[in-house]
């Protein structure tokens, strides 16, 4: 990490081996896990501290994993009484099949 300020593992795998690293016009923070691609990337102006927050963000109490699936490149999460399906490849959150919004 090339920032003092401390990030949180990662909220797809819980890998604790984070990159906080340059790209063009901001910064990229990711997991360099090689079974996880999850990331986030912040542009000018702050983007260091904006990318931090984002990272670090967490709504009340951790997510929970519910199932990872590296060979398909997605997991899912549960967060407050809901859950959450990540496609990491195609970057796509949506909300995990039969959840609580009747779907």
């Amino acid at each position: 990490m090339s920032d003092d300020k401390e990030l949180k593992a990662c909220p797809c795998c819980g890998g604790e081996d984070i990159a906080n690293v340059f790209i063009r016009d901001g910064r990229k923070i990711a997991c360099t896990n090689s079974d996880c691609f999850c990331s986030v990337s912040a542009y000018q102006p702050n983007a260091t501290e904006k990318a931090i927050a984002a990272w670090n963000q967490r709504q009340g109490s951790e997510p929970q994993l519910i199932s990872y699936h590296p060979d398909l490149y997605t997991c899912t999460l549960k967060h407050k009484g809901r859950e959450y399906y990540f496609d990491l490849h195609h970057a796509k959150k949506t909300p995990a099949p039969d959840t609580q919004d009747g779907g």
